[in-house]
């Protein structure tokens, strides 16, 4: 029923609606406010100025408003879709998903509710949800660019690569003049390999968005990952110049510094002024209580990579063997999309947190809430971090171990754990923030993947020449390298060398390297390169195709190093002066074959080419390496469960941790 006062509001309505679309919002906020002193339950007056209110930043006036204008609306979708907006402003994450989905719900026609809906599952890790509900936007909404970036971006984040790249094309379609969708398109095509194609849409996205900083941090992915490492850098200073106090492009600049540099002291300068740069915040009073050695020490392990990762494959055997009477272990998972291997830790630990999407203050509280005594850092500056959360002390003891080839560069940090073939004492003690501690017997375990291949017969014995080979990302494989790799190939005029990474997906880094080699005097000929394949059997089967690994340097690889000497492929390998470059020393020798160990580039060159005079001892190692390393230090899972507990009561009063050498 349209009662008197009714019909004389609508002019009134008219005049606000006419103000707000003049941003006379003075006066549109005078109009509502006489509407509402004669008709306090007039909806429509209501929602306007809820929208004023928004408008002008006061988000809690708007909020009450909108809530008051439900009472009125029996659930009216567009204010509840509003509602949630402003939720979501005032960082109420769980009341603006309550809005969005009762929106939803309520107007199953309602493509915004839909949108917000998945945009919001996404940011929260929930990605099956959110890309339910943006493919339902989609459908109502087709040619939304927004929608179609949405889903894109959902799609890639749950590794549905392809899928993602449609979406996304057809948004740029709609929009080519929006930078947002370029982005996206280069991640996309990053994520598949295609990484000229991705620094194509990065370029383009800074031509229509000079100051995006996420592109040029983007960019310097994809320049890592083409092994242009230089450019890389140059691409990560432009988005810290745009944000300088963008920890994300900060940590990516100084993981970069491991693949070039051999100065350890300059690396260790820019990383403590990194920390001391973060640690403005004060230290957390609340997580400064001692252990209570009268109860379970609570140790706590924050990581992206509990997934099919590398950290992944050294960290099961740990958890497998950690004594649960002793230890309770809690894991903070920042895993965007968990798969088989990630359910296989969560149910060999005692709790398990899923952070991903979550701010640092929230992971803090988690932390603080479980009463973690120890809490270890898995990531370093690498991809996802959570150094953040260390800066700030989340609890009275922390450590940083495994993921990371050097210091955080943080005080707040206390420990390292390393060994000494790694770290020997001396020079390595002086560039680390933390206090090093060296486990016995090496600091790694490597727990093999279920489903290796078994290893096949010496290739030199059907072949009648050496293949060498390395399966390093193109980033590690430094001029130094390409130098020394074609002398070994130089003094075997019959030798070969297989390369494979990801990156040789794409053609222009194919091309790259192949220029490289030539210039030492290799031809490509010489040089087989190989991409990612279609899993992981079929990437360990390419070990049957080389007789001698050739590890990088002066950053050493890690888990392929493990992998090939688990195929019965021996690894030449070149001590450096820091842990990047003497990872190789520390798996070799855990595993006997420290005679493998090269002092210089030389050095490196003749060991390479004595194994590969020496065709017997490779086929004894091929028929006998996988069974040396399982029995070995490396192998031991319980060995290192033990050294590291030792470690861990020590850290928390009840002993020294301070280690004895290997």
């Amino acid at each position: 029923m349209v009662t008197n006062d009714s019909r004389s509001s609508k002019p009134c309505l008219a005049d606000a609606k006419n103000a707000i679309q003049k941003s006379q919002w003075s006066t549109a906020r005078h109009i509502c406010q006489e509407i509402l002193s004669r008709q306090p339950e007039q909806k429509e007056a209501i929602e306007l100025l809820a929208i004023i209110y928004q408008n002008s930043g006061e988000y809690n006036k708007a909020i009450d408003l909108y809530n008051s204008a439900l009472q009125y609306s029996d659930g009216d979708s567009d204010i509840l879709n509003n509602l949630g907006t402003l939720y979501e402003v005032t960082g109420d994450n769980g009341r603006a998903i309550s809005c969005y989905r009762l929106a939803a719900e309520n107007d199953r026609l309602n493509a915004s509710a839909r949108y917000n809906l998945g945009r919001m599952h996404r940011k929260s890790g929930h990605l099956a949800v959110a890309i339910d509900n943006l493919a339902a936007a989609r459908k109502l909404a087709p040619d939304n660019g927004s929608i179609l970036l949405e889903l894109g971006i959902s799609l890639r984040a749950h590794g549905r690569n392809n899928e993602a790249l449609g979406y996304l094309l057809r948004a740029r379609e709609l929009e080519p003049g929006n930078a947002i969708i370029h982005n996206a398109l280069g991640n996309t095509f990053q994520s598949l390999g295609e990484l000229k194609h991705a620094v194509d849409c990065y370029r383009d996205a800074i031509r229509l968005q000079p100051d995006f900083s996420d592109v040029y941090n983007n960019m310097g992915t994809a320049c890592l990952a083409m092994g242009d490492v230089p450019a890389a850098q140059v691409n990560y200073r432009q988005a810290l110049k745009i944000r300088p106090d963008w920890q994300g492009a900060a940590s990516n600049l100084l993981l970069s510094e491991n693949y070039l540099s051999d100065d350890p002291a300059s690396i260790f300068i820019q990383h403590k002024h990194w920390g001391q740069s973060l640690e403005t915040t004060p230290a957390r009073s609340d997580a400064t209580v001692s252990c209570e050695i009268c109860r379970k020490i609570r140790i706590g392990y924050v990581s992206p990579d509990f997934r099919a990762h590398s950290v992944a494959c050294f960290i099961q055997s740990l958890f497998q063997h950690h004594d649960k009477s002793a230890f309770d272990v809690f894991c903070f998972s920042d895993v965007a999309s968990p798969d088989n291997l990630t359910h296989e830790l969560r149910a060999s630990v005692t709790g398990w947190e899923n952070i991903y999407g979550l701010p640092n203050d929230d992971v803090i509280r988690l932390i603080l809430d479980r009463k973690i005594d120890i809490l270890v850092d898995l990531a370093g500056h690498t991809a996802h971090n959570r150094l953040g959360v260390f800066a700030v002390q989340a609890a009275p003891v922390q450590v940083t171990y495994l993921g990371y080839p050097n210091t955080t560069g943080l005080s707040t940090i206390q420990y390292r754990l390393t060994d000494t073939w790694a770290d020997p004492p001396g020079d390595s003690d002086l560039y680390h923030t933390e206090k090093l501690i060296r486990i016995p017997g090496g600091f790694l375990c490597y727990l093999p993947t279920p489903g290796y291949p078994d290893c096949a017969e010496l290739p030199a014995d059907r072949n009648h020449f050496i293949t060498y080979g390395s399966f390093n990302v193109l980033a590690k494989i430094s001029d130094s390298c390409i130098a020394t790799w074609s002398a070994v190939l130089n003094q075997n005029v019959d030798a070969v060398l297989i390369l494979k990474s990801a990156g040789l997906q794409d053609r222009s880094a194919r091309e790259h390297i192949l220029r490289r080699f030539d210039d030492h005097g290799v031809v490509p000929d010489r040089i087989s390169l190989a991409d990612r394949t279609a899993d992981f059997r079929s990437h360990m089967l390419y070990y049957n195709r080389i007789d001698i690994s050739l590890d990088t340097f002066p950053y050493n690889g890690t888990a392929t190093t493990c992998e090939s000497l688990w195929m019965g492929v021996p690894v030449i390998t070149l001590a450096g002066n820091r842990h990047a470059g003497r990872v190789g020393n520390s798996i070799l020798n855990q595993t006997g074959l420290g005679n493998l160990v090269a002092a210089s580039r030389e050095h490196y060159v003749a060991l390479a080419g004595k194994l590969a005079e020496n065709v017997d001892q490779l086929r004894t190692l091929r028929q006998t390496l996988r069974t040396r390393v399982a029995a070995s230090p490396l192998g031991d899972g319980a060995r290192l469960a033990r050294s590291m507990e030792k470690t861990f009561s020590g850290m928390c009063g009840a002993a020294d941790p301070a280690s004895s050498d290997n």
